[in-house]
C-alpha cells in the first residue's frame, strides 16, 4: 500500500517551488569531425520537484517525520497532489527533509526537500 502525502496547515511556498525533468535521458557520441550524434535512452522523462514548506507548526513537523519514517526516506514511494495543478504524482523523497527553525517566528518550522516522480 502507498502512503499518502499528508494534509498540512500551510501550502509550499511558491518563491521556493522549482520543476525540472528528474534525469536527462539523452545518450550523446562525439566524432573526432566534431559531429555528435544523440538518442534518448528511455521514453519517459520523469519529473522532479523542489519543494519549501515554511511556517509548520509542530504538528505539521511531527506528521512529515511520519511520512518520512513510513517511505523510509526515499525507499518507498507515496502520492503527493501538485498544489497548482491539483495532479497526483506517485513521488519518492531524493533526500532526507532539511528541518530548520523560523528565523522570525519561534516553535514554526521551515521544511525544505526534493521529491522525484516514480515511474512503474
Amino acid at each position: 500500500m502507498t502512503a499518502t502525502f499528508p494534509q498540512l496547515s500551510r501550502k509550499p511556498s511558491a518563491q521556493n517551488f522549482g520543476e525540472t525533468a528528474a534525469h536527462d535521458p539523452t545518450i550523446r557520441t562525439d566524432f573526432g569531425s566534431g559531429a555528435r550524434l544523440s538518442r534518448a535512452e528511455f521514453t519517459r522523462v520523469s519529473k522532479q520537484w523542489s519543494v519549501t514548506y515554511r511556517c509548520l507548526t509542530a504538528t505539521d513537523k511531527v506528521l512529515l517525520e511520519a511520512l518520512q519514517a513510513e517511505v523510509k526516506v526515499g525507499a518507498d514511494s507515496f502520492y503527493w497532489t501538485h498544489p497548482t495543478e491539483q495532479t497526483t504524482y506517485e513521488v519518492r523523497l531524493t533526500a532526507p527533509i532539511v528541518w530548520r527553525m523560523e528565523p522570525k517566528r519561534p516553535g514554526s518550522w521551515q521544511a525544505t526537500f526534493t521529491l522525484e516522480e516514480r515511474i512503474a
